[in-house]
């Protein structure tokens, strides 16, 4: 959500070495503000959904048992089991996520080892992406993409705060803090590495 409400989708796919024509998503994306307390503005929304006409619907069921694994787990909401099982099941393929308690309970004792394995060092953290991002472009053009929709992200109202716009800096330290303070709680091996 806070690349698509920020209108970065495609800039952050380019960034990843990928276009949107490689990219998939949920069907249910675009409906993402349904029973969202606060709601979402209206214009992150709306991006969003733009957004979204831009990349491909993913189409593909996984494997049931798999996707059995990972909904019994009530940190893992129903779109990302079907992301995780998918991905566990497609060695070549990449997921961008920003769902730390999917992360968490994936990779972290009692971790589902099964899956875990099958998707270490093929999972894009939001942070990872936008270092990435920032690299690609700057740390104020980014920060600025982001300000609408850095109140809905603590991270975000962290690392893109008015005050690390301004200090590429600590922009960049912020966001490879939270970067590296993930890979203590999953494993670094778990997420993908640049």
């Amino acid at each position: 959500i806070p690349l698509d409400g920020a209108d970065l989708l495609e800039e952050a796919v380019t960034a990843l070495g990928f276009t949107l024509a490689d990219s998939y998503r949920l069907a249910t994306l675009p409906f993402v503000d349904s029973g969202k307390k606060p709601p979402l503005p209206v214009e992150v929304v709306e991006r969003v959904r733009q957004q979204c006409n831009l990349v491909n619907v993913l189409n593909e069921k996984p494997n049931h048992e798999l996707l059995q694994m990972l909904v019994a787990k009530p940190a893992i909401d129903a779109g990302e089991a079907v992301l995780y099982a998918l991905l566990a099941e497609q060695a070549s393929v990449l997921l961008t996520s920003g769902d730390k308690r999917a992360m968490r309970t994936i990779a972290q004792p009692p971790a589902i080892v099964t899956i875990r394995t099958a998707v270490a060092g093929r999972v894009i953290s939001l942070e990872a992406l936008l270092l990435r991002l920032v690299k690609a472009r700057s740390v104020a053009s980014v920060g600025a993409a982001l300000t609408p929709v850095a109140p809905l992200n603590t991270m975000l109202r962290v690392a893109v705060s008015p005050n690390k716009i301004v200090q590429p800096t600590e922009c960049i330290a912020a966001l490879n803090s939270y970067q590296q303070a993930l890979a203590k709680e999953v494993g670094a091996d778990f997420l993908w590495q640049a």
